[in-house]
């Protein structure tokens, strides 16, 4: 290193982890998400009504982080390989963003369900924000992963790292944005206050698709405007989206912290917290929504919505 704040990835002897990434953690990881991977595609493809909104959003988040992964693993066996460190930090760092995407169009789907009269945005209004907002903290970490990667100097390098940081704090600004509006949706149904005195949520002829799966034992739907109610579905749908997003939290405010610390911090150069607190929630996340898919939680609103 010629200084104390980048990583020199052109110096075959230096090492830009700061430590080996270790064999067996690298193959874990990679079979855990190759596992939660394939069975969000076969519940996208396999369960009908069939959920193609989960290919590019959960799918490919599985897929960046196995690519991710993989690099770490190619790490071990070439510590300083620049390349393999680029492909692992980039990959790991974006693929969460549309795992974030799956997130944001699950809450638009609940509202659908509940009723728009309970928040302030319509559903497709919140995907187009947050996806939005997604797309471009996106494509700002790409740039700061490519300029890294290309990076010969060191303030190149640093450069690189606080575009990825600030692709983050975008993400971050996002995620705790839809948390409040979520949230004020979810206590506005329960505590029955509308923000509007518009219909309750019916099956009028625009949303006749309402998954009568969803509500097949805490049936609301009726001819004479029956207000909505939480099924058992629609309630562990809720369930999965708040745990994943505690998880996504987690793992965002861990890269956060990392990358405010520089390439040669403690945090960034420490294994076990990577380990810890950026592959093991996003895995727990992907596997949540295995075990609560909304393939079959949200029924046919989700091909509708």
């Amino acid at each position: 290193m010629s200084n104390n704040t980048s990583p020199d990835l052109t110096d075959n002897n230096d090492n830009p982890y700061g430590y080996t990434p270790t064999f067996w953690i690298c193959v874990t990881f990679i079979t855990l998400f190759g596992i939660t991977t394939a069975i969000h595609l076969g519940q996208a493809l396999l369960i009908k009504p069939r959920q193609y909104w989960l290919i590019p959003t959960t799918v490919l988040c599985g897929i960046g982080e196995i690519l991710g992964w993989s690099g770490r693993l190619w790490s071990n066996k070439n510590l300083e390989n620049g390349n393999a460190f680029m492909i692992q930090i980039t990959c790991t760092i974006i693929a969460p963003v549309f795992l974030t995407a799956a997130m944001y169009n699950i809450l638009g789907l609940i509202i659908v369900v509940l009723g728009n009269q309970y928040s302030r945005l319509k559903p497709k209004t919140y995907l187009k924000i947050f996806v939005a907002t997604d797309i471009f903290s996106l494509v700002v970490q790409a740039v700061g992963g490519a300029i890294a990667s290309i990076a010969k100097t060191n303030s190149a390098s640093n450069l690189g790292s606080n575009i990825l940081l600030a692709g983050i704090i975008i993400q971050t600004v996002g995620l705790v944005c839809y948390t409040i509006l979520a949230f004020e949706v979810i206590l506005r149904f329960w505590f029955k206050k509308p923000l509007s005195s518009g219909p309750a949520k019916t099956t009028s002829s625009s949303q006749t698709s309402i998954s009568e799966d969803v509500f097949k034992t805490d049936s609301i739907e009726s001819q004479n405007d029956t207000p909505a109610v939480f099924s058992t579905k629609i309630k562990l749908m809720v369930l999965a989206l708040a745990l994943v997003t505690v998880l996504v939290f987690i793992r965002t405010f861990y890269r956060t912290v990392e990358l405010s610390g520089g390439w040669q911090g403690r945090i960034i150069r420490t294994q076990i917290y990577f380990n810890v607190l950026d592959a093991t929630p996003i895995c727990l996340a992907l596997f949540v929504f295995n075990v609560f898919p909304p393939s079959i939680l949200l029924g046919r609103e989700g091909v509708k919505y």
